[in-house]
């Protein structure tokens, strides 16, 4: 097979059409960070379900099922993909059929009035697995293709650059939604269905991006890759992760990581129920969480290009741990307090903005770092389901939520947070590690 550029051998990586994939890769970046600035699963979809009627436990269901749903088909994925030379036709396909289901939301519920809301609740869970499922396995060719077209002192710097225009974007949909949600807006629940059909539209704008991406040919390496007889891979994955210590720490750290996040989706009901803060202040979170994003992007993008991405989960996981303290702080607190605490809720937005930045910025590319180029797409898929044993935290928290109270629920967060930080501060450096 013909190549644009030269012979690619894995000693001697080249990385042809950095500029054209700079703009492609950021504009499918950005445009999906918008769209799920529009279907956050930390504001707007925990609102959507309470209004709808859900429990505390339905609604941390909902985040389970948005964890799971992404990273459990991870695990098969890595080795289906590993057989495809061309990853680009296999995420093209995956994103055009599989999106169509967060636009399809905003038909039904436009079409139905949101009734029955036990229905649309279980159509909403239902459209998130196709949709997130599907692009689970995209993500892994999409990941796979971003290790082959940037070198790793500069993958850091432009995930940053993408990350911080897409944190412009999601502020204009930040102010949209705070629009839609406000007395003066449409009413319940033509409101989501915009909401929902914004979202879609984002989707699709991300696939465009994808389709001006430029594939780079695959490393001698990756091309002699033999793919893993099914039979032998839960023994291959096992063995990964016993003998690369690396993998291994960094798994822990993830997954201890999103234990500590586990009460992310119930700041916002804590606000608008306990703090009596304005529904149309959902607007002002999503901005502060985007705040959280530029920083975690400029900050912590430069300290992964620099010194490493372990030294970006290891200042961001202790930065983290404010959140949970702070809204343990004001759930203690007098009346009096709590009033002088509510203007500093924000900040446990801007957390949740650098922690979910850091699960790219950080994690991810911690094992693109230290992945074999002929191993890179089974590292991916195994580090991404195992992760899954996380999933299950939002769940825990809303049961939590529902036996005991906000105070129990933000200490066992801090708790999981503290263990996370730890195992991150013990993460070793690739570059030491290396040759």
């Amino acid at each position: 097979m013909s190549h644009e550029l030269g012979t690619v051998n894995s000693m001697n990586p080249t990385y042809p059409k950095q500029k054209r994939n700079l703009f492609a890769f950021g504009l499918d970046t950005i445009a999906f960070s918008v769209a799920l600035g529009f279907i956050n699963v930390n504001t707007i979809l925990p609102t959507f379900v309470s209004q709808l009627g859900a429990s505390s436990t339905s609604v941390g269901l909902l985040v389970t099922i948005f964890g799971l749903s992404w990273s459990l088909p991870q695990l098969f994925a890595g080795n289906i993909v590993a057989r495809f030379e061309r990853k680009k036709p296999l995420i093209l396909v995956i994103a055009f059929a599989g999106r169509i289901t967060i636009p399809a939301m905003a038909v039904l519920i436009t079409a139905t009035g949101a009734n029955p809301p036990w229905l649309i609740q279980a159509m909403l869970y239902i459209a998130l697995a196709i949709f997130l499922g599907s692009d689970a396995v995209a993500a892994v060719c999409w990941l796979d293709m971003l290790g082959r077209a940037f070198p790793p002192d500069k993958r850091g710097r432009y995930i940053s650059i993408w990350q911080s225009i897409a944190a412009v974007g999601v502020m204009g949909a930040s102010e949209l939604v705070r629009q839609t949600l406000s007395e003066g807006g449409l009413p319940f629940p033509n409101n989501f269905a915009l909401i929902f059909a914004l979202g879609g539209a984002a989707l699709y704008i991300s696939a465009i991006g994808t389709t001006m991406i430029y594939e780079p040919p695959p490393t001698d390496e990756e091309a002699s890759a033999t793919p893993i007889v099914w039979r032998d891979f839960g023994r291959h994955l096992i063995q990964i992760v016993n003998e690369d210590h690396r993998l291994r720490q960094v798994i822990i750290a993830r997954v201890l990581f999103s234990y500590g996040m586990m009460a992310f989706p119930f700041y916002v009901l804590y606000a608008t129920e306990e703090l009596h803060i304005p529904e149309q202040t959902i607007g002002v979170f999503i901005f502060a969480q985007t705040v959280g994003t530029i920083f975690a992007s400029l900050i912590l993008g430069r300290i992964a290009d620099r010194r490493g991405p372990q030294h970006s989960v290891q200042i961001g996981a202790v930065i983290v741990l404010s959140a949970p303290i702070l809204a343990l702080i004001t759930s203690l607190s007098s009346v009096e307090t709590i009033i002088l605490l509510r203007n500093a809720y924000l900040w446990i937005y801007i957390c949740i903005g650098l922690a979910t930045n850091l699960l790219f910025l950080g994690f991810t590319n911690y094992v693109l770092d230290i992945a074999p180029a002929s191993q890179r797409t089974i590292y991916l898929g195994a580090f991404s389901t195992i992760n899954s044993l996380g999933v299950i935290a939002p769940t825990l928290a809303g049961w939590l939520l529902a036996t005991t109270s906000y105070s129990v629920l933000f200490a066992v967060s801090l708790a999981f947070g503290v263990l996370a930080a730890f195992y991150a501060l013990r993460l070793p450096s690739m570059r030491q590690c290396a040759g």
